[in-house]
């Protein structure tokens, strides 16, 4: 209960009132009942919510800025991938005329081991020319088993290019996405902050 003389009424006896109606002024109120720093508390929680807002609108600026920087990452990353993937293909091309020359000179060689062993037979070339054609022929089968090897390690080597860039998107994107989430909360609070300073 509040002490002090009734100075005005605001309604008669039989007056439908509600919640929050003011009923009555009352001069005299002792000052035990004044807070003598409500102003500069007031003034505090004031100066507390603006920083606040400041330091939210700070976290907004810099997460844009992280978005920012991801996503030129994010752009010279896949660019990097893309040239690489290039450079594979080229390779991949060169592997695979390389595999064609190896095929040639393997049937080459076995033409010429063929040919020897026939002419050995009819006892017109020596074993040791049979043996050179040998040699020769194992040669060819061993770089085309070599080119094979080198082919299919490119077209691996793309196939590991392809899932690296999918992953850098996925990655990138993932990381901006959760950027994005919390600029909304951030973007949230500064407006609920907003609200608040203003009230």
């Amino acid at each position: 209960m509040i002490s002090g003389q009734i100075q005005d009424w605001y309604v008669q006896e039989g007056d439908l009132v509600q919640k929050g109606d003011t009923i009555v002024q009352l001069t005299e109120v002792k000052n035990q009942y004044f807070d003598p720093q409500l102003l500069s508390r007031t003034q505090n929680r004031i100066s507390f919510k603006q920083d606040e807002r400041q330091n939210y609108q700070d976290k907004l600026t810099n997460l844009k800025s992280q978005i920012a920087n991801l996503r030129q990452n994010r752009k010279l990353k896949i660019q990097q991938l893309r040239n690489k993937l290039i450079q594979n293909q080229q390779q991949i091309i060169a592997d695979s005329m390389e595999l064609k020359a190896a095929e040639v000179d393997v049937t080459i060689a076995q033409n010429q081991l063929n040919r020897i062993e026939g002419l050995k037979e009819d006892g017109l070339k020596s074993l040791s020319a049979v043996q050179d054609k040998q040699l020769k022929y194992q040669g060819a089968v061993a770089k085309l088993s070599a080119a094979r090897s080198k082919l299919e390690q490119s077209r691996n080597k793309r196939e590991n290019l392809q899932n690296r860039l999918e992953q850098v998107e996925y990655t990138f994107d993932n990381k901006i996405s959760i950027k994005r989430s919390k600029i909304n909360t951030v973007e949230s609070k500064l407006n609920s902050l907003s609200s608040k300073v203003t009230k």
